[in-house]
């Protein structure tokens, strides 16, 4: 079950993604050739870090509210149960969620990590939270507004996953809805989608780093995928957009409810960045009474106008008043008696634009109704020197919606791929540091060419995972993308961007013991070079003194869970033997208990390839300074604070990405 299934709540509302920009260009990594001017905003052509290099790394849900509720009781009024009024937030005891690329030079699937989804009631009391399982973002729309905004984004884009640990806390029979919402699943989850588009990359614009969401929560079933609807899939014919704009959609048939639900949450066409959308003429969900051919073709092909008799119009879709969207979240819920659903048991689904008595085919199910995608979009993978590492991506395939048997995936690793993760080309003043190629060595990665689904459609698609060393000079590991096709499916339905990436951490064999300058400060120096508002405004990570002097909730941001939304740091790109070393580096005592913080280098260690670090007055030893100041004090909040006085905000901040 998902999101589209009854019992369901939708909300809407705003979405902050205070992002910080520095690491959008992967040659901000090289701290060899890091310059300050890379914190900096932008100048005309010239990019420097971007356009909001010093943001927090923040995910919020702001203003977000409950507007309407759909039950599966036959009559039952809805929109008075009590969580029809509730407002839509975070967590109301911990610091909000982040935004997390898996690599700088793959972009195309952030992730949302650390995020509480939380409904209160009038008087801001909890009565249902959960934890958002991590989960990137798909079926990006590029173009999807126009005309475009200079203030911001054109693009929309989906997150599916689900909510785990979800707590209620009205007593039962206070909601029926959530009473039946709960019963529908399993383990303590639910299902949950956003959609978000209309954002503000403009520093002059009120609303920059904000956008638009519309979500809804439903119920989850065990063994169902996390990260997409595995139901009907409406899809263009070629190069993810139709001749109208429209892309991907989702659609579940639900005999037994007696209802066909559609998600067009992404798929229209909208003219500003509250989500209007676009005047494509009156819209309706059909089913196509032409079969597609034996040979997998479509019968009815998308752009064919046919006449009314060749459809069975499911319902009319009313998508013209200027909130339909931010009051449905694009999901509409239409009758399907028996007759129907036999005929759409085995007939494609399609978005028409009846007029008169014909109408033209904008939107149509995938050909002979096939899906697959994988569940595991993105994975993370430390590497082993003395040996190989297995790592599993789970795929599900279904056609028209029910689980496809001895089905074949064929999969494929890509070619090494050049210049990923840089700069625009038309930048006076790019970064001198090369970009690196991604997908080298090929050998790292072992995979078979193809899988098979079992009864229940679904697969896992076994990894062998070897070192890859440090191809990239100045990155640590490798990243290796997938690509993967459903026999009979033509790859052209598939969206563009799903593939499974991954993120190869080279091995790494810690040290004993760890030292400042051969182990800790190559790490941290990075990391404050790409977060400002941790180097410039609460601690250099670059400074010995500085690092020590905040050890402690140093340590604990390093320590905290993969899925805290304070874990450090916010990329989750250090592998576990990296991080064990930085926190064997600060939790090191004397006799006396007090951290030893050994300076080095370590006196059979190499020189450092790092840069020299900054001023430190640890007094024997110190290394030169680099000249990038030290930020002892700087603005937070409008006030001049020194650092010890900023301990707990280093903890609030400590999250980043974009």
């Amino acid at each position: 079950m998902s999101a589209l299934h009854l019992p369901r709540l939708v909300f809407s509302g705003d979405f902050q993604a205070d992002v910080s920009t520095v690491n959008n260009d992967v040659r901000h990594y090289d701290t060899a050739t890091f310059e300050p001017r890379f914190q900096q905003p932008a100048s005309g052509a010239t990019r420097n870090g971007w356009w909001n290099p010093s943001g927090s790394g923040a995910f919020r849900l702001i203003g977000c509210a409950v507007r309407s509720v759909a039950s599966r009781r036959p009559g039952a009024p809805g929109d008075e149960d009590p969580v029809a009024t509730c407002s839509v937030s975070g967590s109301s005891s911990s610091v909000s969620g982040k935004l997390v690329d898996l690599d700088p030079q793959w972009q195309m699937a952030s992730e949302i990590w650390g995020l509480t989804i939380r409904l209160a009631d009038a008087r801001g009391g909890t009565v249902l939270e959960g934890t958002f399982e991590p989960a990137p973002f798909r079926d990006i729309h590029f173009g999807r507004q126009s005309p475009a905004t200079p203030n911001g984004q054109a693009a929309s884009a989906v997150y599916t996953s689900r909510l785990t640990a979800v707590r209620s806390h009205l007593p039962p029979g206070r909601s029926p809805v959530l009473d039946d919402l709960l019963a529908a699943s399993d383990d303590g989850t639910l299902a949950v989608r956003l959609t978000t588009f209309g954002y503000s990359t403009n520093p002059r614009d009120p609303r920059f780093t904000l956008g638009r969401v519309v979500g809804a929560l439903g119920p989850a079933r065990r063994g169902e995928p996390h990260r997409f609807v595995l139901g009907r899939r409406l899809a263009p014919a070629a190069n993810g957009v139709t001749a109208a704009n429209l892309t991907f959609a989702d659609a579940v048939v639900d005999p037994e409810a007696g209802l066909v639900t559609l998600d067009l949450g992404n798929a229209l066409p909208i003219t500003d960045p509250v989500g209007t959308t676009a005047a494509i003429g009156p819209l309706a969900l059909a089913v196509l009474r032409t079969p597609d051919r034996p040979d997998g073709a479509p019968g009815v092909r998308e752009g064919d106008v046919v006449p009314l008799g060749d459809l069975l119009i499911l319902g009319r879709i009313d998508h013209s008043s200027p909130d339909w969207l931010s009051r449905t979240a694009g999901i509409v819920d239409l009758a399907l008696d028996e007759p129907a659903a036999a005929l759409a048991a085995d007939r494609p689904l399609a978005l028409v634009r009846p007029v008169g008595n014909e109408a033209q085919v904008l939107l149509r199910e995938t050909a002979g109704g096939l899906l697959a995608r994988a569940d595991d979009v993105v994975l993370r993978v430390d590497a082993r020197s003395d040996g190989a590492v297995a790592a599993t991506a789970r795929f599900c395939a279904a056609r028209r919606g029910r689980p496809l048997t001895a089905a074949t995936i064929r999969t494929r690793l890509e070619l090494p791929m050049s210049g990923l993760g840089g700069g625009p080309r038309n930048d006076p003043d790019p970064p001198t540091a090369p970009i690196p190629d991604i997908g080298v060595p090929q050998e790292a990665v072992e995979l078979p060419p193809s899988i098979a689904t079992d009864d229940d459609g679904r697969a896992e698609l076994p990894l062998t995972v070897h070192d890859p060393g440090r191809p990239r000079g100045y990155l640590d590991g490798q990243v290796y993308v997938i690509t993967y096709s459903l026999d009979g499916q033509p790859r052209e339905q598939q969206h563009r961007f799903d593939v499974v990436v991954l993120h190869v951490r080279e091995a790494y064999a810690a040290p004993a013991p760890p030292t400042w300058v051969d182990d800790v400060r190559p790490v941290l120096v990075q990391y404050g070079d790409l977060y400002p508002i941790m180097s410039r405004r609460l601690v250099d990570l670059g400074d010995y003194d500085a690092v020590r002097e905040h050890a402690a909730i140093i340590e604990l941001a390093f320590s905290r869970p993969l899925d805290d939304p304070n874990h450090m740091p916010v990329t989750r790109e250090l592998s576990d033997a990296r991080r064990e070393t930085l926190l064997t580096w600060l939790r090191d005592r004397n006799g006396y208990g007090e951290r030893r913080l050994l300076h080095g280098p370590r006196p059979s260690a190499a020189a450092p390839a790092a840069p020299a670090p900054r001023a430190a007055s640890d007094s024997a030893a110190a290394p030169p300074d680099d000249g990038r100041g030290t930020g002892d004090v700087d603005e937070i909040g409008g006030k001049a604070v020194a650092l010890p006085q900023a301990l707990e905000q280093l903890l609030r901040a400590a999250g980043r990405d974009d």
